[in-house]
């Protein structure tokens, strides 16, 4: 009754003010605004489309790097506890060292991981020579409007960096497994780490100052999706992103390093039960030098 009643005196008082109703209603529509959004490489995006696509591209970020990263851990540790499990480690181990066959296998998986990521790239690349109208191919085009080389280099200079960081120490903890049994144990906790990351990308649109996922954000290991994702916002800047690409070396460094020695202390040891107390057991390793 109030909406009808304050109607009513609106129409009276523009009929004594000789108002026609197409006067009335322009008087009564509201601006019409047109919100930009200034990057400080002077691209512009346009304000709700803008929220939406980063927020899109930020998910989009979490999801790949997750489904790479749970790929390869897992096939990693497939590998190595299929040579346990069938002693074929031991006939690897006597015609080479354990040096090679660890990081050879590491370099084996990580170029597999880098051709994967290679074909997607050329997959798109055809699509867009030959079907430059595919439906699909659009919304990606629209998703990545405004995105410019620098991220996509920095974004995947870290999630090649996190993924290597996982498979050094799935190897390290895959060392410690006796049968295929034993993978998914061994496997798990990474998963659940890596899970972190992807799903407080989902968090991240809209808190530009949350103090805990800025932090996150720098942590090896979680910093692989959350640093896109505020870059892709510009919540972060480059110079943020390269600090956490740096640690991401740091910690993918001394995993090589010093996990080594753990690898070898495991690789051809067997044990009964639960792993998880034997794992943390050898991974006191990483910080005791030993003599080789």
């Amino acid at each position: 009754m109030k909406a009808s009643l304050n109607t009513y005196t609106m129409l009276a008082k523009a009929s004594a003010m000789k108002l026609s109703p197409n006067e009335l209603q322009t008087l009564m529509t509201p601006p019409t605004l047109t919100t930009k959004v200034q990057s400080d490489k002077g691209e512009t995006r346009g304000g709700a489309a803008a929220d939406t696509a980063n927020y899109a591209l930020a998910s989009a970020l979490g999801i790949l790097i997750f489904v790479f990263l749970t790929s390869y851990v897992s096939m990693i540790a497939q590998e190595i506890a299929n040579e346990k499990s069938s002693r074929i480690m031991e006939i690897l181990l006597s015609a080479t060292s354990p040096a090679v066959q660890f990081f050879g296998k590491l370099t084996g998986i990580a170029l597999l991981a880098i051709t994967h990521a290679a074909l997607y790239v050329v997959a798109g690349l055809v699509v867009n020579v030959f079907a430059p109208h595919y439906k699909y191919l659009k919304m990606v085009k629209s998703l990545l409007a405004g995105v410019d080389m620098g991220f996509a280099i920095m974004s995947l200079l870290l999630a090649l960096v996190a993924i290597f960081m996982y498979m050094v120490l799935t190897a390290i903890l895959a060392a410690m497994v006796n049968d295929q049994s034993q993978v998914q144990q061994a496997v798990a906790p990474m998963t659940y780490v890596a899970m972190i990351g992807y799903v407080l990308t989902f968090t991240l649109s809209g808190q530009p100052h949350n103090t805990f996922l800025n932090v996150l954000s720098f942590v090896p290991f979680i910093s692989q999706t959350l640093m896109p994702a505020r870059l892709g916002l510009q919540y972060a800047t480059m110079g943020d992103a390269a600090i956490a690409l740096v640690l991401e070396l740091i910690v993918l460094i001394f995993l090589s390093r010093f996990g080594l020695r753990v690898y070898k202390r495991n690789v051809l040891t067997y044990s009964d039960g639960n792993i998880t107390k034997a794992a943390l057991s050898s991974l006191k390793g990483l910080f005791v030098k030993t003599k080789d």
